[in-house]
């Protein structure tokens, strides 16, 4: 994870570089470097969105409030964009322990009400859930909301067909974490994927085009079939200049389907 002066000057370059979406997280102890970030931006903090997680320590009704006011106290911020339960179990239990299911749930109805009585978050989600843990919480009779995410570990090299379909059909939004697989060379050396990124050098130059730009890269390549696929993506880099080239995958001619079929 980023922190300190890394995170903040990470932050800064994303902003310069158009970004307006900054996830962040309790386990990841750079909260107050987000908010530090925020405020010498210069940015309105309606114009940026921010996520942040409640850990598996922090879980549990009461804990979770709490765990909700440090946050918004260390991003120096009267409100959350989008908040997370960043896992579905905590260490203590195993996964099919009654216990368990009970701390999800109880962890969930603070997050509900944080959103519709106290007013400090706007959207609530999950993270890394299976549609049996999802279970957990929109059957339950003492929960009224479906999540509006599920931020979860999806590239080429890590489908997960089973989750995607369930939330699609519950109407959750995807959310993929490392869409670059941490950088595996197995997905950014692909020769399939470096063949697509040719295909796609060579039609820049043949079309003369005025942008002086003929780097395309095959993390490009990777974060727009997770867009055309209708996944949110939220690479990470400390790196201004793979900050400054994963935003122009927007910009980039979409895949076709064969291109898609091939990664």
């Amino acid at each position: 994870c980023l922190r300190d002066s890394v995170c903040e000057q990470a932050i800064l370059s994303a902003f310069k570089a158009g970004y307006r979406c900054i996830d962040t997280a309790t386990i990841y102890k750079n909260e107050a470097s987000v908010g530090k970030a925020l405020r010498e931006s210069g940015l309105r903090r309606d114009d940026v969105f921010i996520t942040t997680k409640i850990s598996p320590k922090e879980c549990g009704y009461e804990s979770t409030i709490l765990a909700i006011n440090e946050s918004l106290t260390r991003l120096d911020t009267d409100y959350l964009d989008l908040c997370l339960i960043h896992w579905p179990g905590i260490a203590k239990f195993k996964p099919a322990d009654t216990k368990q299911i009970e701390i999800r749930v109880q962890t969930w109805l603070a997050l509900e009400y944080a959103k519709n009585t106290l007013k400090v978050i706007r959207s609530i989600g999950v993270s890394n859930f299976l549609p049996t843990h999802l279970d957990t919480i929109i059957l339950d009779p003492r929960t009224s909301i479906v999540p509006a995410v599920n931020q979860i570990e999806l590239h080429p090299l890590f489908l997960q067909k089973e989750t995607v379909d369930y939330c699609r059909k519950k109407s959750i939004i995807i959310q993929s974490y490392s869409p670059l697989a941490q950088g595996n060379s197995i997905l950014l050396e692909c020769p399939s994927i470096l063949s697509i990124v040719n295909t796609y050098r060579r039609e820049r130059i043949d079309s003369n085009s005025s942008n002086n730009d003929n780097e395309i890269t095959a993390a490009q390549i990777c974060l727009l079939w997770a867009i055309q696929h209708g996944f949110a993506v939220i690479p990470r880099s400390s790196q201004p200049q793979r900050i400054i080239q994963n935003a122009k995958a927007l910009y980039l001619r979409p895949l076709t389907s064969d291109e898609m079929e091939i990664i």
